[in-house]
């Protein structure tokens, strides 16, 4: 009879603990981190309702459990995911970051965590050294990324977010590439990708193709032909429209012969327009006064032999 009643006066100070829970930072704390109810609940409990603890507890237990995870699932394959594209002034960064399931890939946690790690390389570009060079195109390969930081305090490296993700999403999750450009200030950037998000204003913009095109404008010789020209931001952005559908291999010369065969064309400046195929790429440069100075294109999912 005594040990019935420890274990129903146990079982009733469980209930009263449970019961004090306030349930607008259960909710808060559910919200913020994306984590199971009961963990959160836990966590409450644990730190006695106190929220920024309890925050700060679910990471840590979630970053154990994510490191934990990730050399479980590491051998599994991740070929679906996101191309994340952060561009401002004359800097701008895309990345490619995979995971195994379509599903995963539309979750906001995954597209989070797709532009922390685009802000994260768009900060290490805008911070190379410049020189006088009028152009910087760099490449990142996955353990280049993954030692990024992210945070404010620099003291947080993306491989850690990433293990952070894997324990909230449980399937494998990798980086697998970025390219930064930095440009001199007479150089214009555009970008883009394809399925284009809803928000086009946003500071990253995600997709599972992506594009950025570095280009110089020249000064039109009559108003006449200032009137015919798209903006510069239009200019970038069917450039970028192009690079995505037309897949070029490279930008081209006048000089260089085009190939007979329209279809198998490579050179971006010989190929039909996408936008308007009345013209070849060639032609809507010197209408809108634009030169190509570079470009990159991703496609999410590519592999080693089609990136050759």
């Amino acid at each position: 009879m005594l040990l019935g009643s420890i274990v129903l006066r146990n079982f009733h100070s469980q209930v009263v603990r449970l019961a004090q829970i306030d349930k607008s930072n259960l909710s808060k704390l559910r919200k913020k981190t994306g984590y199971p109810i009961s963990n959160c609940k836990k966590a409450l409990e644990i730190h006695e309702n106190d929220l920024k603890k309890a925050f700060e507890w679910l990471n840590v237990q979630a970053q154990k459990e994510g490191w934990a995870k990730a050399q479980k699932l590491q051998g599994r394959k991740t070929m679906q995911g996101l191309i994340g594209i952060q561009a401002e002034g004359n800097v701008a960064a895309m990345v490619e970051v995979n995971c195994e399931t379509d599903f995963v890939s539309r979750n906001h946690e995954f597209e989070n965590l797709v532009r922390t790690v685009t802000a994260a390389c768009h900060n290490y570009i805008k911070n190379i050294d410049f020189a006088d060079e009028k152009l910087v195109k760099t490449s990142l390969l996955a353990d280049q990324l993954a030692n990024l930081v992210w945070n404010e305090q620099k003291d947080k490296k993306l491989s850690d977010f990433v293990a952070l993700k894997i324990g909230q999403l449980g399937e494998n999750l990798s980086l697998k590439r970025a390219v930064g450009i930095r440009c001199a200030s007479d150089l214009c950037i555009g970008y883009y990708v394809h399925p284009a998000n809803d928000d086009n204003k946003a500071t990253t913009v995600t997709g599972k193709y992506g594009s950025i095109v570095a280009f110089e404008r020249f000064l039109a010789e009559s108003e006449e032909a200032i009137e015919k020209r798209l903006s510069t931001e239009d200019c970038g952005r069917q450039l970028c429209q192009h690079v995505v559908g037309m897949n070029p291999a490279t930008v081209g010369e006048k000089s260089d012969e085009a190939s007979v065969d329209k279809e198998e064309e490579t050179q971006m400046i010989h190929q039909e327009f996408l936008i308007d195929p009345t013209l070849t790429v060639s032609e809507f440069l010197e209408q809108n006064g634009v030169q190509i100075v570079d470009f990159v294109r991703y496609e999410c999912g590519e592999t080693s032999e089609e990136l050759l």
